[in-house]
């Protein structure tokens, strides 16, 4: 049988192992495909012919064509989307409702009709469909007051069907409309349990920090403040370049310069140094024609102390 298995030219799966078949055989009756191995295994599965199998029992004309449909919206692994047949299941549920209404409103029209049938023979009591008893006299009185209720005529099915629509309508709105009063009634609950919680401090007026920078130049004064400062990060020098190269080189442009060597993680490969320099000079700094070239300059950012370190 070996020798009779088909190339799939499709990308669908095994049925038992849900591998993709590339040569395999299939089912005569849904059009499922197997590995011929796994066909094997299968205790549902008769062989008719060395390319033809059949894995379940025949299937009508509207089966096959929904399982031709499945495998059309399938993906290239053979699975359908879960959310599909959760559609059709809810669809069937709603129609299976509408339809139970309508059994029921059809069945308490035919009970009623059957009361007052039987009331016109002479009747004084009978036993209506639930096993319960009725009077006559007040069922006479009901359908007199009733103008939903036709005569009753076997033959007039039109009649029964509207007034079973009409029926259900009304019962519909009456539905929508006790839903409705509910869920204002739960919104008024809420609302009365819940208050609106104001911040406090949308209260107070923002604090405004008003700073300012003396330009007064005296030289005559004692106090004198100090410039303000900037570090740079420099790395890719070469491993044995010392802190004083680095201060030569940028002395000339940066007098109050300053050079530390950092500890970097492979000293033998690149040196890194921290460069502090006046805040005025920064940008100037940051130029590429003031380094050699391959030099890498950022800004030095301090790390945060933790509390171990402050202690």
């Amino acid at each position: 049988m070996a020798g009779g298995a088909s190339t799939c030219n499709l990308l669908v799966s095994c049925k038992k192992c849900k591998a993709k078949v590339t040569t395999g055989i299939k089912c005569k009756n849904c059009g499922n495909y197997f590995h011929l191995s796994c066909a094997k295994l299968v205790k549902s599965v008769k062989f008719i012919s060395e390319n033809e199998i059949t894995c379940c029992d025949d299937l009508n004309a509207d089966d096959k064509d929904f399982n031709e449909a499945l495998i059309l919206i399938a993906d290239e692994n053979g699975k359908v989307d879960i959310r599909i047949i959760n559609y059709i299941l809810k669809q069937k549920d709603i129609i299976i409702s509408e339809l139970r209404n309508q059994i029921d409103s059809l069945k308490y029209q035919l009970d009623h009709k059957l009361t007052k049938l039987k009331c016109n023979e002479g009747l004084h009591t009978l036993q209506s469909t639930n096993g319960s008893p009725v009077n006559c006299a007040d069922n006479m009185e009901h359908f007199k007051q009733d103008n939903s209720l036709t005569d009753i005529n076997p033959l007039n099915n039109k009649q029964i069907e509207l007034s079973t629509n009409s029926k259900i309508d009304s019962n519909n709105e009456h539905k929508k409309n006790m839903v409705a009063t509910n869920d204002n009634s739960e919104n008024e609950v809420k609302d009365s349990l819940w208050t609106t919680v104001v911040s406090k401090k949308s209260n107070r007026r923002p604090r405004q920090n008003h700073i300012i920078v003396g330009d007064k130049v005296n030289n005559v004064s004692s106090i004198k403040a100090i410039k303000k400062k900037a570090h740079l990060f420099v790395s890719r020098l070469e491993p044995d370049t010392k802190p004083e190269a680095v201060t030569n080189l940028l002395k000339q442009e940066f007098p109050e310069v300053e050079c530390e060597p950092i500890t970097t993680k492979y000293p033998n490969l690149y040196a890194s140094f921290k460069i502090t320099i006046n805040f005025d000079n920064f940008s100037k700094a940051m130029e590429p024609n003031k380094w050699p070239e391959g030099t890498l300059v950022t800004r030095f950012f301090h790390r945060k102390k933790t509390q171990e370190q402050t202690k």
